[in-house]
């Protein structure tokens, strides 16, 4: 899949067995890198403006930047501006068929069917239910998960941010994930997607995740 570490050799759109792709532009650092035609496609479905407009608009709602002052809503937009420097097209595509590659594989998948399966089947005996959580380990839980949620929010973003803004809006987000209807909606959702990636033609049938491609 990848080119010869070679510096210099000759610029080509084909793959090594005379397959019909493209290479991404070369950079200092590193070399053409041949790009698998179907992996290609799919990574064209995923501009990287779209996926700027759809973070930026998350950031919007879920931290309130509607009733925010005029200073945070420019250091937002100063923010959106720098996104576009810090990550180019090219570099995000490269990024996608890398992330295609290491966890959409055949070693991958497998991976975690056989991980799936130690799971459900756990020494060749189907999962037995645990007792239900009491109301103490159920708190300790959500507080655990929160903290986790709140550690893991990058700082540069919280500094834009601010504090209140940023703990406020991260609390909203966990009490939303701690919603079961909202999560099995989700993993409703996310399943829809997974079978008609592997059969299409049943798209008429299922179209819970055709609200994910909404423009509103």
């Amino acid at each position: 899949i990848l080119k010869s570490n070679d510096p210099t050799p000759p610029a080509t759109e084909n793959g090594p067995d005379g397959e019909e792709g493209v290479s991404l532009p070369r950079t200092k650092n590193t070399s053409k890198m041949y790009m698998i035609p179907s992996i290609r496609h799919k990574i064209d479905k995923v501009p990287l403006s779209q996926v700027r407009h759809r973070i930026f608009d998350l950031l919007r709602y879920q931290f309130g930047f509607d009733n925010a002052s005029f200073m945070r809503n420019r250091m937002l937009a100063g923010l959106r501006t720098a996104s576009f420097a810090v990550t180019t097209a090219s570099e995000f595509r490269k990024i996608l068929y890398k992330a295609h590659l290491q966890h959409l594989s055949a070693s991958a998948v497998s991976g975690w069917i056989d991980r799936v399966l130690n799971i459900v089947w756990p020494n060749g005996v189907f999962l037995r239910g645990q007792p239900p959580l009491t109301p103490e380990q159920l708190v300790k839980q959500a507080e655990k998960s929160k903290s986790a949620l709140h550690d893991a929010f990058p700082d540069a973003v919280r500094a834009i941010l601010g504090h209140e803004l940023t703990r406020d809006g991260l609390n909203i987000f966990h009490e939303m994930l701690q919603n079961r209807v909202v999560i099995r909606s989700m993993c409703y959702m996310l399943f829809d997607i997974l079978w008609l990636e592997v059969f299409p033609e049943i798209g008429d049938v299922l179209q819970g995740g055709a609200v994910l491609d909404s423009e509103s």
